[in-house]
């Protein structure tokens, strides 16, 4: 006799087939949420902000000076994607224009990316907001 099972994960927002699950910790509580792409997506982006403002903390409860933190644990941002020769030009001509101070060559920091990605996810749903009929 064989026993197959099978496990699919669904997104807990909205029942569509989840991607990853994600985990996060927020005030000493641990979460896990399993999530499709869209909704990963949006949540990565609700955190965007406080993340760049954030400060890392190593699982010794202590700050990077050695004093004793408090109980919330930022989430961790995770890796810039790969972008383009394109995408980079493109992302030191907008962080130039909008004050940030960055070489001309070598890495682009990952908050400056992450201000780039906010400011151009918030320019598309205001330019797919505008398509939409009244």
């Amino acid at each position: 006799m064989v026993v197959r099972t099978t496990t699919t994960k669904s997104d807990d927002i909205d029942g569509t087939p989840a991607a990853e699950t994600v985990r996060f910790q927020l005030d000493g509580s641990s979460f896990e949420i399993d999530l499709s792409p869209r909704n990963a997506e949006a949540l990565r982006g609700a955190l965007a902000e406080f993340v760049l403002h954030a400060r890392r903390r190593d699982d010794t409860g202590r700050d990077h000076r050695g004093r004793p933190m408090s109980r919330v644990t930022p989430v961790v941002r995770a890796p810039a994607p790969p972008a383009s020769a394109a995408d980079l030009v493109a992302i030191r001509i907008w962080a130039t224009d909008n004050g940030f101070r960055i070489a001309s060559r070598g890495r682009i920091p990952d908050h400056v990316r992450a201000h780039y990605a906010a400011a151009h996810r918030e320019a598309r749903r205001a330019a797919t907001r505008s398509r939409q009929p009244a």
